[in-house]
């Protein structure tokens, strides 16, 4: 609301770089941040309390909630066609064991066309995922 769609990419990549796992992220950081990616900060505080983006927020968790997210951020990697579904099960497989992700962060779609995964990842996994998915 206050600085965009530039504003707010960098403000959530800025979350995720200071947050070091789930729910770990000081709330006292929000305006710190706000001020970093340049938002006015006094506007940002005044957002912040108001509550105006609570619905928002809210039908945002429910509907992530829905579709089968846990965790922040959730994204669902859609395939241009049906990837090999042992292929992507023996990625994940050797993630889980190597990273000790739990293995409910992941869910292959019936139709092999979707993958989604609940929670923050290592860069290289994200680009790999994309690599054997975009095949």
């Amino acid at each position: 609301k206050l600085g965009g769609n530039a504003k707010f990419w960098q403000y959530t990549d800025r979350v995720y770089e200071v947050t070091t796992s789930n729910d770990t992220l000081d709330p006292a950081k929000l305006p710190q941040i706000a001020k970093e990616v340049g938002l006015d900060v006094t506007t940002f505080n005044t957002c912040l309390s108001s509550g105006e983006m609570t619905g928002l927020v809210a039908a945002s968790v429910e509907d992530a909630t829905n579709s089968g997210g846990s965790g922040t951020p959730y994204s669902v990697f859609v395939a241009n066609k049906a990837f090999d579904k042992k292929e992507v099960q023996d990625f994940l497989i050797k993630n889980v064991l190597q990273y000790g992700f739990p293995t409910d962060l992941f869910a292959i779609s019936n139709d092999n066309m979707r993958v989604s995964v609940s929670g923050a990842m290592p860069q290289q996994f994200m680009e790999d995922l994309i690599g054997i998915l975009s095949k």
